[in-house]
């Protein structure tokens, strides 16, 4: 995984960190968030992904 700082207005965007992990780790990671997950969206209610985000909400690339 890379994480990255994309500012408005800017052209470039450098990768501040890289993940490296192994498959099995990966497939536990993401076991481990689905778990996380629907454990919120029990207590909290359903999240919206970004499909359902009304466009005045929405972050990140358009």
């Amino acid at each position: 995984m890379d994480f990255i700082r994309v500012l408005p207005g800017t052209k470039k965007s450098r990768v501040h960190a890289r993940l490296v992990m192994a498959p099995q780790n990966v497939k536990a990671f993401v076991r481990a968030l689905q778990d996380n997950i629907a454990k919120y969206e029990e207590r909290h209610g359903e999240i919206k992904s970004s499909g359902q985000t009304p466009p005045e909400k929405q972050i990140g690339f358009q």
